[in-house]
């Protein structure tokens, strides 16, 4: 605890230099959390829907284009493997849709058309309404918590009324909270699947003569062994499409937003490349921000120096110097550390809040914090070895000497960092 106190002391000696070198290496931890963050929620969507280890979406083209699916698809695969506890088809919609509620009346361009189960297979949450009956009825109508307070306002929007073009009426039967930022689902309305052509100009085909525009979903038990279930049902189509039939692959649901190689539509995908690339600008402004630490912590070096040697004339050795430069190194970037975090929740819960491009960080879980935390504790330790050991490795008589005279010698290292500080 002395000790401690002693680093603070220093903290306010130094105040100015110090208060600059803390800022700006909290300025490098609030970025590549950010940085880091971000890239974590991208490659993790959907990935708060209960059993999405074992949600797949069937495919059967490799290209970037075409039809997906076929609509009898999910009830025959369903019942011919035991692996496959259950399928849902969903399909979205983007065209327009006039809704109406007494004199409000909205043109809609993001719905879902989705199977009743729905909500129970993908487990997202229901404000109102069960998830094994809100989409059983024809009539029936699911909001999103947005659209309801958008037609409702503060009412219980739960068995009212939404007219859709011109006089057709549906009844609202379940409300459900707005999907997370990082689901590959993304709309305020969702309705039943079976009236997509009675109400669009989408035509879901009842055969396996042509592919209908939907995706079908299937969910897989835990104890399956997902390669040899996707070489079961590679050929399954060639049993009833009689033109071409094309293999059918397994692509799991937290694939969809990081795999281009087939379309998908609520969703703008992400190439991965792009994320690679800013993980990498993650780790060069670590670096930076750690090389910049160390540069100016060594630069106060002429006024620690001085209580260094008058330190070693007394009897201290370089191992217990070289201790409380490190304690003294720590606690400087435990406290650029807790400045970065509040620059994070600045950035957030204000910036993100006002400025709209700037991307919010939804996803923090316990491997993000458990992956940052190792992170960090890395990046501090390699920061504070190479200033600690430089200092207390000083000789009196350099320290002391009058001649203007470097007092580390020939610090090639540190030529190395200011280089390749710049070079990044």
């Amino acid at each position: 605890m002395k000790k401690i106190k002693i680093a603070f002391r220093s903290l306010k000696y130094y105040g100015k230099l110090n208060a600059i070198n803390i800022f700006c290496l909290a300025l490098g931890f609030a970025s590549s959390i950010i940085i880091i963050g971000f890239v974590y929620q991208e490659f993790n969507y959907d990935l708060q829907i209960a059993n999405s280890d074992n949600i797949f979406r069937l495919v059967t083209s490799s290209e970037d284009e075409g039809l997906t699916s076929f609509s009898p698809l999910a009830q025959s695969i369903n019942a011919d493997y035991v692996e496959i506890e259950d399928a849902a088809r969903v399909c979205f919609y983007y065209g327009c849709l006039a809704f109406s509620v007494g004199e409000n009346k909205i043109n809609e361009h993001t719905t879902i058309f989705a199977d009743p189960n729905f909500f129970k297979f993908f487990s997202f949450s229901l404000i109102e309404g069960s998830a094994d009956n809100c989409l059983a009825e024809p009539n029936s109508i699911v909001l999103s918590e947005k659209a309801s307070k958008k037609y409702f306002g503060k009412e219980n929007s739960m068995g009212k009324q939404i007219i859709i073009g011109k006089d057709r009426a549906f009844t609202v039967s379940g409300v459900y909270q707005d999907f997370p930022v990082n689901s590959n689902f993304q709309g305020d309305i969702i309705l039943p699947l079976n009236q997509i052509s009675k109400m669009t100009q989408v035509w879901i085909e009842p055969s396996w003569d042509y592919p209908s525009d939907i995706h079908t979903f299937i969910s897989i038990s835990q104890n399956t062994n997902q390669s040899e279930l996707a070489g079961k049902i590679r050929n399954y189509l060639s049993k009833y499409v009689k033109d071409d039939p094309q293999p059918l692959h397994m692509q799991s649901i937290k694939e969809i937003h990081v795999s281009n190689w087939l379309t998908w539509d609520s969703t703008t995908q992400v190439n991965t490349n792009y994320l690679y690339v800013l993980l990498l600008v993650a780790a060069i402004i670590l670096v930076i921000s750690s090389v910049n630490f160390v540069l100016l912590y060594i630069g106060s070096a002429t006024r620690r120096a001085v209580n260094i040697g008058m330190r070693k004339v007394s009897g201290a050795s370089n191992f217990i110097l070289f201790k409380e430069q490190l304690l003294e190194i720590l606690v400087f970037i435990s406290i650029s550390g807790i400045g970065g975090l509040l620059l994070f929740y600045v950035y957030n819960n204000i910036l993100t809040a006002h400025i709209s491009f700037l991307p919010s960080i939804y996803l923090i879980d316990f491997k993000l914090i458990i992956s940052l935390t190792i992170i960090f504790a890395a990046i501090s330790l390699l920061t504070a070895i190479y200033p600690a050991y430089l200092l207390s490795s000083l000789k009196p008589v350099s320290i002391f000497k009058t001649k203007k005279k470097t007092m580390f010698g020939k610090t090639r290292l540190v030529n190395l960092l200011v280089i390749g500080q710049f070079v990044l």
